[in-house]
């Protein structure tokens, strides 16, 4: 399992338990990433026409974000992680609220 630092949840003050079962989804989903990579991670609220969870996961050189509706089926965020992160070539990729692969490239 990678070393996985959640760097920022904004959930954890006014939800602590939904922001702790979130992050246990994360780094159930991030599972499979070798045992040797450092990973941070950002779960921030976003306020747009649905209320949204982004997560945003930075290794060496790449970023993966996506989000999921608001309230976040048990599950779902375990789910789209493995997704966002099957990518091999990650520089930037971003999924969106139903998770179809949009993919942008960025200088890390």
């Amino acid at each position: 399992m990678p070393k996985l630092v959640f760097t920022t949840n904004d959930l954890r003050e006014f939800e602590p338990e939904l922001a702790a079962r979130l992050e246990k989804e994360v780094r159930d989903g991030a599972a499979d990433e070798p045992a040797d990579s450092a990973l941070e991670c950002r779960i921030v609220e976003r306020h747009a026409e649905r209320p949204q969870i982004a997560v945003h996961i930075e290794g060496k050189d790449w970023v993966v974000s996506f989000a999921v509706t608001t309230p976040a089926a048990a599950g779902e965020l375990k789910m789209a992680t493995k997704r966002a992160l099957r990518s091999s070539s990650r520089p930037f990729r971003t999924l969106s609220p139903i998770h179809s692969p949009c993919v942008h490239w960025a200088s890390a």
